[in-house]
């Protein structure tokens, strides 16, 4: 595991480290692949024998937690894994054949013991022999075992003494306590014990009336593998549109009013097909039903597919609105579903979501859905049923009411599939149920700002502050949004309680630089950089960053320096690798420069100030025509780019084209109006006519 810096300074490459272990972790990828789990048995002379392989217990899953309990009550323990990989969970009973015997004591305090007894220590004597356990809470990494304490006896009969001291300070002692039973004690009071339960038995069934209903799914199906989940709390629905067979536009979180299906179909799924021609040949009973079914195709959205599915459809007679998911619709639904259950984020079909009368989501199915399984689940819509009986597979109370979705985590992985309006509407969702939850309200801030929005950025970064008043990152970034906004003074005081608050801390320095630089004040943000580079000498955007300095200050070798050290730690760094290119050129080093440039575009084929630059290198080694190409694919890139259109129309008085020349700067100044560089260039040349 990386270690957190020495000093207690806030490094970003650390943070972005993390970062990215994260984001991979919740795109499915694993902690430890690939390391096998290992066993330990104690050889009774203080060492341990490696029994991994020998025991089974050797899986590569990816384990997360272990729980160890007698779940069969045969005085053996057995063990629960539990993995981020599938299966997501093992339950591995003991039938180790044996003839030793043990016994087992669960203990109940009373005040001013806890009830659970947590530090209660159970002592063991048999012939010289001693052995203590401790009841514990939290007993291992992200799991609490069963609270009942083991003891070995050997081919003992019974234990010679059993010794209990309390929290409160009592202490009970019990003479001859044979094996072979469990027992449980109340503080103060007698022993009571019953027999362990014959090896191999199965485990006693639960208390009557304590089944959750819908808690046993359907057996896999072969061949693919069946499963469903009803949802624990409310499930809103993506607000994406798909295209209907027919050519109208729908969204599948507008169907309200009736029960409905919705079935991720593909026409190369033989399940799919198996299961749309069943419901085809039930349509009276599916119209009795009161249940509205939408079959949606994966297989494209362009006219071929959807042509392709209507024929589909046609030829099986199914009866059924019919529409086309597009590649948006596959990743906002299929991140819903990794969300809500932890299943793959990949698509996988026949995929089925039955949606309640309001619309949300109520139940999630992978594989064929079971007919008779569907008519239950559509009933019990109709019915005022606990959902937490069907979703939970356990009996439970619930003691702080029934539990919210996480809407924080759907968003982040919208965020993380370019879903950007979904990802803000689920963390405004989230906002709505936990108002002072400032993580909500920043990364809302975020997304606003990385979309130029500025005034909801600006918000939310202060109703995440009004929250957290030590959030430094809020306040950063909320200096970023001032910045971009014109107000420079505002955004300087953000940045430097940004920096209050957490010294050293290189993300608000580096901003307060880039409003120096915005500003002119060249000296002010080389300064800053170079403290935060002698901090961070790995920090790629550090580098790029004097490199700019360093070319405004007219000191070009210097900032060829910087800018291929950026470079050398960030070699997909596609503004660092331009910016080069551009010194090169100044340097009159035109070959250089229009290699760099190229392999930005290869990498980067819609960046457009990578296109602007080649043109320019290009014109000055005489290549007209293609530097013209250049400039015009640039604006085409951006058409917000005032550079592009400059150089353009420049390129075309050169050529004698005048007219086009104002055509192009007209266009802009319709975007743009107050622009002087362009404004000026377009009356020189009005003013030569």
């Amino acid at each position: 595991m990386p270690r957190s810096p020495a000093d207690g300074k806030h490094l970003a490459r650390y943070d972005d480290a993390w970062e990215a272990v994260n984001q991979l972790i919740r795109e499915g990828g694993s902690w430890s692949e690939f390391e096998r789990n290992c066993f330990y048995l104690a050889a009774g002379d203080g060492a341990f024998v490696n029994c991994s392989a020998a025991s089974g217990l050797d899986f590569i899953d990816d384990g997360r937690a272990l729980a160890i309990v007698d779940l069969d009550r045969d005085g053996d323990l057995d063990l629960v894994l539990k993995n981020r990989s599938g299966p997501q969970l093992r339950v591995l009973r003991n039938d180790t054949p044996r003839a030793n015997r043990s016994l087992a004591f669960f203990l109940e305090g009373i005040k001013p013991s806890s009830r659970d007894a947590i530090g209660a220590r159970v002592t063991l004597r048999l012939g010289g022999r001693v052995a203590t356990k401790t009841v514990t809470c939290g007993h291992l990494f992200l799991s609490q075992s069963s609270r009942w304490l083991y003891f070995g006896l050997g081919k003992a009969d019974r234990a010679d003494e059993v010794e209990v001291r309390w929290p409160s300070g009592r202490r009970q002692a019990f003479k001859d306590v044979p094996a072979g039973r469990r027992y449980r004690l109340v503080e103060g009071a007698e022993l009571k014990g019953e027999p362990f339960a014959s090896p191999g038995d199965p485990a006693p069934p639960p208390a009557a009336g304590f089944a959750a209903e819908g808690a046993h799914g359907p057996e896999p199906e072969a061949g693919g593998g069946r499963r469903e989940l009803w949802l624990l709390a409310e499930g809103p629905l993506p607000e994406v549109a798909v295209k209907t067979l027919a050519g109208q536009a729908l969204k599948i979180s507008s169907l309200r009013g009736q029960a409905a299906l919705v079935n991720f179909f593909s026409r190369r799924c033989a399940p799919c097909d198996r299961e749309i021609r069943d419901w085809a040949g039930r349509e009276e009973l599916v119209r009795k039903l009161g249940l509205k079914i939408v079959l949606l195709s994966v297989d494209g959205a362009d006219p071929e597919a959807m042509e392709a599915a209507r024929a589909y459809l046609q030829e099986r007679r199914a009866p059924f609105l019919a529409a086309a998911a597009d590649d948006r619709a596959l990743a906002a639904y299929g991140m819903l579903i990794h969300q809500i259950a932890r299943w793959p984020v990949n698509f996988v079909v026949p995929t089925s979501l039955l949606i309640g009368f309001d619309g949300q989501l109520a139940k999630i199915y992978q594989g064929t859905v079971d007919w008779d399984r569907l008519v239950d689940d559509v009933v019990r819509l109709h019915q005022t049923v606990d959902r937490r009986r069907l979703a939970l597979p356990f009996p439970g109370v619930f003691y702080s009411g029934q539990p919210p979705r996480d809407y924080f985590h759907l968003g982040l992985g919208y965020w993380e599939r370019g879903l950007l309006d979904l990802a803000i509407g689920a963390l405004e969702r989230g906002l709505q149920q936990r108002p002072l939850d400032a993580d909500l309200a920043y990364n809302i801030g975020v997304l606003h700002l990385g979309q130029g929005e500025l005034e909801p950025a600006a918000a939310a970064f202060k109703r995440a502050i009004a929250s957290d008043a030590d959030f430094a990152d809020a306040y950063s970034n909320l200096g970023v949004a001032l910045a971009q906004g014109g107000d420079f003074e505002g955004a300087l005081k953000q940045f430097q309680e940004a920096q209050r608050l957490r010294p050293g801390y290189s993300e608000p320095l580096l901003n307060e630089a880039g409003v120096h630089t915005q500003r002119g004040d060249w000296e002010k943000a080389l300064a800053i950089y170079e403290q935060v580079r002698a901090a961070e000498p790995f920090l790629a955007d550090v580098h790029k960053r004097l490199g700019e300095v360093y070319h405004h200050r007219g000191e070009e070798l210097r900032a060829v320096e910087s800018f291929q050290e950026a470079l050398r730690l960030e070699p997909q760094d596609a503004e660092a690798r331009s910016n080069l290119a551009v010194v090169l050129a100044g340097l009159g080093k035109f070959p250089e420069a229009r290699k760099e440039l190229e392999q930005v575009i290869g990498g980067h084929p819609k960046h457009a100030a990578a296109h602007n630059n080649l043109g320019l290198v290009l014109q000055a080694m005489g290549e007209m025509e293609a530097a013209g190409a250049s400039f015009r694919r640039a604006l085409e890139l951006k058409p917000g780019l005032a550079e592009a259109a400059l150089n353009l129309a420049r390129w075309l008085l050169r050529q004698d084209k005048a007219e086009e020349a104002r055509g192009v700067l007209d266009d802009y100044l319709k975007r743009h109006p107050e622009h002087p560089a362009v404004r000026a260039l377009r009356d020189k040349i009005r003013d030569r006519r």
